[in-house]
């Protein structure tokens, strides 16, 4: 079984990744090629493992390819924060010093599932 680990403490198992990936090519659904660190947008709605759903329109970065562009994981985005002075995060606005965009977990996204971002 080939194994890939990265970031953020998660394994995939690429065999079943490609598994899925040549099911879908088989059933004719197009696919549209991301590149690595490309801003994407979701176009519908993601369960993360951890069971947090990620609505449609959340935003993220491509931070894997998977099959030559055919699965992607995407890094996913929620709201800008920083922390206050015991460590605890803390909604924020982009212009405010130490503010940062946090993540909100990683997840196996096919390409109908998002859409680009300029």
């Amino acid at each position: 079984m080939l194994r890939h680990t990265i970031g953020f403490d998660i394994t995939i198992d690429i065999s079943l990744v490609i598994g899925v990936v040549t099911n879908r090519a088989a059933e004719g659904i197009e696919t549209v090629k991301f590149e690595l660190f490309d801003a994407v947008e979701l176009t519908e709605d993601v369960t993360l493992s951890a069971g947090q759903v990620v609505a449609a329109g959340g935003h993220g970065a491509i931070v894997e390819v998977f099959d030559q562009g055919n699965a992607y994981l995407v890094e996913l985005f929620g709201q800008w924060i920083k922390t206050d002075h015991q460590g605890n995060p803390v909604p924020a606005q982009p212009h405010e010093p130490d503010a940062f965009v946090e993540t909100q977990g990683v997840a196996l996204i096919y390409p109908q599932q998002l859409r680009f971002v300029q």
